[in-house]
């Protein structure tokens, strides 16, 4: 019989299952799904060519015709989708801007329908929800906004992944699993944004992230059985008196109603992990909630309390000027209580990413050659390494080695000012504004990398314009109030100097592309911070929210 915390975590598990369960009893899910998925039947038209559209403005039309083509040709004959997929592009392609705002009407109507669908499951009552039907609609734009580039990113993977496909055995299986977790990846990004933003209410992160990625793989697993039915050769007219549209549009809506069905489950989970977050975790920790406070392990050392560690950091800062360059937990905390101290008090230990980034440049900031430099000669250091990564770049062959380097040298410079200027006590508000400046002049100079790399210009004016666009949000919120950063989203500096030079690097040792697929280093970058930008606007517009609220 399984104990400790194996069978813990499976007691937390059916917990969790009995509590979705128990949530969805009487709240006529059936009828729910089937009437999102009206409005789902009324919208899916007008989404679809809105998102290649839309595709088309980035990849070209001729682009987006083929990268369709190619996908429809790797779908199962016989129930005329190649057709209609091919018709869906040319009319996307062709559509004028006056009917593309027009198609807005109709394609916003589906978060009216989730809304509606999302306000039955919710404790709120439904009186409580004014607005229900706008709320939905402008709900549904951030998912709107990312759907292109989410999409752009399969038109992209789309025709190699085919090609992998067609060559049969081993490569096929290796192709079907790429294009399953690609899926997934960006069908929860997607059911994220909408439980978030078309959702009643505000759930916690930790609760609509889990549930959004849970949500994606079932709707993955329930896409690819729709894939399985397309190859069924079964005459869908059939029960219609051979009459072909009434037919597709059963087979179709019935698929629909599905996936209607399991997101409002994935929507139900994310309730109860919502409202049930600190019991479940308590049950997936059966070891430290049955020790008694004080009891410990023969041989292991007291536990100093976490509070102590950062306002200790602070102290010994603000009476000596000194720092604590140790590699254990206490330089660590130390690290990260004086980033805190200039970002108006945020813990940057929430990100994996932001919080390694934020060691590596205190330690190395903490050294005496640097410690005597002044933090605005660094700040331009920033941008001036950034521009210099420009010229190799552009020279091919081993050169783009050299602009990695480069790269990476100005993300530590960019870091290094603000580190040392704590440190030394020379931080002011003059050097924040310079330092804000060479940060956004060095984004610019870091998307020039890639567009010489060989990054496509639409690809490189949307991460510009995220990226603009993200930072352009936080300073205004600053001007009214906010203190800090509001939140570390997925779309933050370390990440796009990381983008950049796993570009100059993959184009160093790697020329002819990502192996397997022959992408380019620059346009596989570009896309993932495009998407990344994407997804990181609303995320910081929701802190931004919370901190001015």
């Amino acid at each position: 019989m399984p104990t400790g915390a194996a069978h813990t975590g499976r007691g937390a598990l059916r917990v969790l299952v009995r509590e979705v369960r128990d949530g969805l009893y009487g709240r006529q899910v059936a009828l729910v799904a089937a009437g999102i998925s009206f409005f789902g039947m009324i919208s899916v038209v007008s989404l679809a060519l809105l998102l290649l559209r839309l595709c088309a403005l980035a990849i070209g039309m001729d682009g987006t015709r083929q990268a369709v083509a190619q996908i429809a040709d790797a779908l199962p004959h016989g129930h005329g989708v190649q057709t209609g997929l091919r018709t869906l592009a040319e009319a996307a392609v062709r559509l004028s801007w006056p009917a593309l705002a027009i198609a807005l009407v109709p394609a916003t109507v589906y978060g009216e329908g989730l809304r509606r669908g999302f306000l039955q499951l919710s404790p709120m009552a439904a009186e409580e929800d004014t607005f229900t039907g706008w709320r939905g609609r402008l709900g549904l734009m951030p998912a709107v906004v990312a759907a292109p580039l989410l999409m752009g990113v399969v038109l992209y993977a789309g025709p190699p992944l085919a090609r992998l496909a067609e060559a049969g055995g081993r490569h096929a299986a290796l192709s079907a699993f790429l294009a399953f977790h690609l899926l997934w990846v960006l069908l929860s990004t997607e059911v994220l944004l909408v439980f978030r933003f078309v959702g009643v209410g505000a759930a916690a992160p930790r609760a609509t992230v889990p549930a959004a990625f849970v949500t994606g793989a079932f709707l993955c697993g329930f896409l690819g059985g729709f894939v399985v039915f397309l190859a069924i050769p079964v005459d869908w007219s059939l029960p219609f008196g051979g009459l072909v549209v009434p037919g597709v549009t059963v087979a179709l809506g019935l698929w629909l109603y599905l996936l209607h069905a399991v997101l409002l489950v994935g929507y139900q989970l994310m309730l109860c992990l919502d409202s049930r977050t600190e019991p479940l975790l308590a049950m997936f920790r059966p070891l430290r909630r049955s020790r008694v406070p004080g009891d410990r392990p023969a041989g292991e050392p007291a536990p100093r309390p976490r509070s102590e560690a950062p306002a200790a950091a602070r102290q010994r800062f603000r009476g000596r000027g000194a720092v604590s360059t140790g590699s254990g937990k206490r330089g660590r905390d130390d690290a990260l209580a004086r980033w805190a101290g200039l970002h108006g008090g945020y813990d940057p230990s929430g990100s994996a990413l932001a919080s390694a980034w934020v060691v590596l440049v205190q330690r190395c900031a903490s050294t005496r050659p640097l410690r005597a430099l002044p933090p605005d000669l660094l700040s331009l250091a920033g941008p001036l390494a950034a521009a210099a990564a420009v010229a190799p770049a552009a020279e091919g062959g081993h050169w783009p080695l050299a602009a990695c380097a480069l790269v990476v040298l100005s993300g530590l410079f960019d870091g290094l000012d603000g580190a040392v200027a704590a440190i030394t006590g020379r931080a002011r508000p003059l050097g924040a504004v310079v330092d804000a400046l060479a940060d956004r002049v060095a984004d610019l100079l870091l998307v020039a990398v890639l567009y010489v790399l060989g990054a496509p210009a639409s690809w490189c004016l949307a991460a510009a314009f995220l990226t603009q666009l993200h930072e352009y949000v936080r300073a205004r919120a600053n001007a009214a109030g906010m203190r800090g950063v509001g939140t570390l989203s997925v779309a933050e500096r370390p990440l796009r100097v990381v983008l950049c030079a796993v570009a100059c690097l993959g184009s160093g040792l790697l020329p002819d592309g990502t192996p397997g697929t022959g992408w380019n280093w620059a346009t596989v970058c570009a896309v993932c911070w495009t998407a990344a930008g994407a997804v990181g606007l609303p995320q910081l517009a929701a802190g931004v929210a919370r901190a001015l609220r």
